[in-house]
């Protein structure tokens, strides 16, 4: 069963789980005040997620790169960053929705 899953690419692949597994190391180090490690355990995350290839990707994704660039932004004061960050985001969430564009985070248009 655990082959079948990793050929289709299901939620029991292994960058679903690994991908997870940085997400909540992330949010688990930012709450405990090791700032400087959420990012990167974020970015981890993201790119595990990006190994999925497929649309179901997006969301944990999108979700991963948000939510370090809250922690770069809002707690580290790195809202360069941070924006840089959301900006890639967007745009590949936009891609990945064939060009449709919802409500803008950074409040820009």
């Amino acid at each position: 069963m655990w082959e079948k899953a990793e050929a289709d690419g299901g939620p029991s692949a292994s960058w679903f789980h690994t991908g997870a597994l940085h997400d909540e190391r992330a949010r688990v180090l930012a709450p405990a005040g090791c700032l400087e490690g959420a990012p990167p355990a974020a970015e981890l995350a993201v790119t595990a997620y990006e190994a999925g290839g497929n649309a179901d990707v997006e969301r944990p994704r999108g979700e991963a790169a948000r939510f370090a660039a809250v922690i770069e932004g809002g707690s580290l004061g790195r809202t360069d960053t941070a924006r840089t960050r959301l900006a890639a985001a967007i745009q590949r969430r936009e891609r990945a929705r064939g060009g449709r564009r919802g409500r803008d985070p950074l409040g820009a248009r």
